[in-house]
């Protein structure tokens, strides 16, 4: 690796703050199940938490 990914910013889409990529989540958006393009969108680990319902199961790692 070259070293860039670890200093690329980027903005989280919960609160509009900049973090590192190497840090955020990656949120990967489709419109539909018909359309096949998508957009990445990233956050905060604890903002998604925040937001999602808790009946929605979580890889364990969204809690280290």
């Amino acid at each position: 690796m070259d070293g860039k990914v670890n200093d690329k910013m980027v903005v989280c889409c919960f609160c509009g703050e900049s973090l590192f990529l190497k840090d955020a989540v990656v949120l990967s958006v489709q419109l539909n199940i018909s359309n096949h393009e998508k957009q990445q969108l990233f956050c905060h680990r604890n903002h998604l938490r925040e937001r999602l319902d808790k009946s929605i199961i979580l890889h364990p790692d969204f809690f280290e």
